[in-house]
């Protein structure tokens, strides 16, 4: 995509968004409640998460995956990743390849011992986003403030996922480092919210590393046919209302 037309810096997926008043009223089924955490972001949640706009893939999506050492590197792309690629292509029909070092990717995970070790991929990410500095000075002044062992930032233009960028920092824990990168990627393919409770990708403090039924709703929610990216949740209010339904029969 040309750099030189008109770039609107995405929200990163922990960052900026802008609510609008008057949106339809929280729907009141717990499966509804639920999906629509999953689909907004996390700044959207005191204010009109109805108000988040549909942002999603549109073309096949290249994870390269980098640090530690390539045993760790490749067990994430074999028991993590690849199985969640499957299953998001399955769902959405868009193809996504994971890969250790994996050429021309647009999007990028970084396995390290520790944040401090995050400048060190700064080349590398300045690459990813073909030499344009806006998106890596951002990414990285998220990541260097965000004080979490692991954390990721997509960009889009118009709507529509562009790179996308993320780190994992490794504690010693196989199940909760399994469990972050699984986190992750669900934020990476548009799963935005990190729920409280319930089983998902995105739990707190979950050690779940597959997509789980309402991973699953979210998704097909996100990437269907009818729904135009730029569409509001609040606009798209019947088709949460179904999925929630089967969720919670």
């Amino acid at each position: 995509m040309p750099m030189r037309m008109t770039v609107i810096l995405a929200a990163l997926l922990t960052g900026i968004l802008l609510s609008a008043p008057g949106e339809a009223d929280t729907p009141q089924s717990a499966g509804a409640k639920a999906l629509i955490e999953l689909l907004a972001p996390e700044v959207a949640g005191p204010s009109d998460p109805l108000a988040t706009p549909v942002v999603r893939w549109v073309e096949p999506i290249r994870i390269s995956v980098v640090g530690l050492d390539a045993g760790t590197r490749q067990r994430a792309v074999d028991t993590v990743l690849s199985p969640l690629a499957s299953s998001f292509t399955n769902v959405t029909n868009i193809a996504v390849v994971a890969g250790d070092n994996l050429d021309r990717p647009n999007v990028v995970f970084m396995l390290i011992e520790n944040e401090a070790e995050f400048q060190s991929y700064r080349p590398m990410i300045d690459e990813l986003f073909e030499g344009d500095t806006r998106y890596p000075d951002a990414a990285t002044r998220f990541f260097m403030g965000s004080k979490r062992l692991c954390a990721y930032a997509s960009f889009d233009l118009q709507k529509i996922y562009w790179r996308a960028t993320a780190y994992i920092a490794y504690v010693g824990d196989d199940a909760k480092f399994a469990s972050c990168v699984a986190s992750m990627m669900g934020g990476v393919i548009g799963l935005q919210w990190r729920l409280a409770a319930g089983a998902s990708i995105r739990e707190r403090g979950s050690t779940v590393a597959t997509f789980s039924d309402i991973d699953l709703a979210a998704l097909d929610i996100l990437y269907d046919s009818r729904v135009e990216p730029g569409t509001r949740l609040g606009d798209i209010m019947p088709l949460i209302e179904e999925a929630g339904a089967r969720l919670n029969p």
